[in-house]
């Protein structure tokens, strides 16, 4: 009898997540914006055009990347933007199912509870918006333990959203260094560009009312210094939670805590193709 109710306590949670996705998508169909879409177009826009590059003091519409990601979206402005728009939320669409693909291949309850928990908040609470985010998990999942994609792809995402460098504490911990200088090197290499523009009205989205940072640095701190440790201790044992470990020192650390922030859990997560590096590992949260 514990059994059949433990069956059915999980079936009720799938079906609330299940019918929580789909009112996200109900309401998502009315307000696909795509927002910080045109923000970014709008920066590639004034990078073309020689205007300032970081000039916005609405932290909701100011770019806050690195230049790169605005030079890449040169070539999206001679196009219609209904163009551009069909094109990237195609793309933000097919980036938010692969990330979640590898919860599924063993579907259980509870991956399939998680991956309908955060399918929604790729689809529905970011690429809504345009916002970047499916892309930057997508690139995580798919490439973190693969030889010189993973620490490319790091310094890529942390190049636009920062924290995700913590990413390589498990690198770091394995005593994989090269991979840990290639990180570093390349973030280095797609952030200093920003020295070269005026940064004097550069406006960052800061921690929301309510969070730990807004409440004590102190109180948000501590943790985030914990789960490097906890991090470091995990990848230099080989487990195969290391990877979870970054991904909630990368949560934990962002000081802002917006609801699609949580999707970086999905790259500790998910079983992901054999290590292509001198300690493979298969990370697999869910069976």
């Amino acid at each position: 009898m514990t059994r059949l109710h433990e069956r059915g306590a999980q079936l009720v949670a799938l079906a609330i997540l299940v019918a929580t996705g789909v009112a996200a998508a109900i309401f998502a169909a009315g307000a696909w914006t795509l927002e910080d879409m045109r923000v970014y177009l709008d920066a590639a826009r004034r990078l073309s055009s020689g205007d300032p590059l970081y000039s916005t003091p609405n932290p909701l519409a100011a770019y806050q990347y690195a230049p790169w990601f605005a030079a890449a979206w040169i070539p999206a402005t001679a196009l219609p933007e209904v163009v551009v728009e069909v094109g990237w939320s195609a793309i933000l669409v097919a980036a938010s199912v692969v990330t979640v693909l590898p919860l599924l291949r063993r579907p259980s309850v509870a991956s399939v509870a998680l991956a309908a928990l955060m399918l929604p908040l790729l689809l529905f609470s970011s690429a809504r918006s345009g916002n970047v985010q499916p892309l930057l998990v997508a690139v995580l999942v798919v490439g973190l333990e693969r030889r010189w994609a993973g620490p490319v792809g790091i310094a890529a995402t942390a190049s636009l959203k920062a924290f995700p460098l913590a990413f390589a504490l498990v690198y770091v911990g394995r005593r994989e260094w090269d991979r840990a200088a290639v990180a570093g090197i390349a973030f280095l290499m797609l952030t200093a560009p920003m020295l070269l523009f005026d940064l004097s009205a550069y406006t960052a989205d800061g921690p929301r009312p309510g969070t730990l940072f807004d409440i004590s640095p102190l109180l948000w701190g501590l943790p985030v210094a914990g789960l490097v440790m906890l991090s470091l201790w995990l990848a230099a044992r080989g487990s195969r939670y290391a990877w979870l470990g970054a991904a909630s020192t990368v949560v934990m650390g962002l000081p802002r805590m917006l609801t699609y922030d949580l999707t970086f859990l999905l790259a500790g997560s998910p079983v992901r193709p054999r290590a292509r590096s001198a300690n493979p590992t298969s990370t697999k949260l869910i069976s």
